[in-house]
């Protein structure tokens, strides 16, 4: 039942539900009561992990691909699938759920030039927007002070272990929270 539970699809499911339930309406959802008692990002984490982007914004390409792998997304060099992103130049590609295709930004130095959703297969644009919203790639979400409070609460509790093959793992898995992997 897990490794059904944490398919990609099953994933893209609940994020999308999640993203469509910050919209304040009025929402009927029916799940499984296993998907009631896992933990889910706080609705703010949540919500700051929503990426809105205008043509005219200003934003540095790094700063919004530290927010694409902190919000889940695999940095990649050339995107074929959903929820990943790849960046060459002032051009930076990215595959959001909640949309049918790819979408490609393109800057004049740190602000946002053009929007636009692109054929996967022929890397050809298809249509010019204005604004986009990317939804996090996933449900397990950490904000920095997060991953600053696990880190302080494992070091408490490991302090007088001795098993150095237990904390070498444990230090590994850390870096991955630290770089939002």
């Amino acid at each position: 039942v897990e490794a059904i539970a944490a398919s990609p699809e099953n994933i893209a499911n609940k994020v999308e539900v999640l993203s469509k339930l910050l919209d304040n309406s009025n929402r009927i959802v029916i799940t499984h009561a296993s998907a009631c008692i896992r933990q889910l990002p706080r609705t703010e984490l949540f919500r700051d992990s929503s990426i809105h982007l205008k043509v005219g914004d200003t934003i540095p390409l790094d700063t919004l691909k530290r927010k694409l792998i902190q919000s889940g997304y695999s940095q990649v060099s050339h995107i074929d699938t959903p929820l990943c992103f790849a960046a060459r130049g002032g051009v930076l590609d990215f595959y959001s759920m909640n949309y049918d295709n790819p979408i490609r930004i393109e800057f004049f130095d740190t602000e946002i030039e053009r929007l636009c959703f692109f054929d996967i297969q022929t890397q050809r644009s298809l249509e010019s927007v204005e604004e986009v919203v990317c939804i996090p790639a996933t449900d397990i979400l950490f904000s920095d002070e997060d991953v600053k409070h696990i880190k302080e609460k494992v070091e408490t509790i490991l302090k007088d272990s001795k098993d150095d093959a237990l904390i070498s793992k444990i230090d590994i898995d850390i870096q991955y929270l630290e770089n939002h992997i």
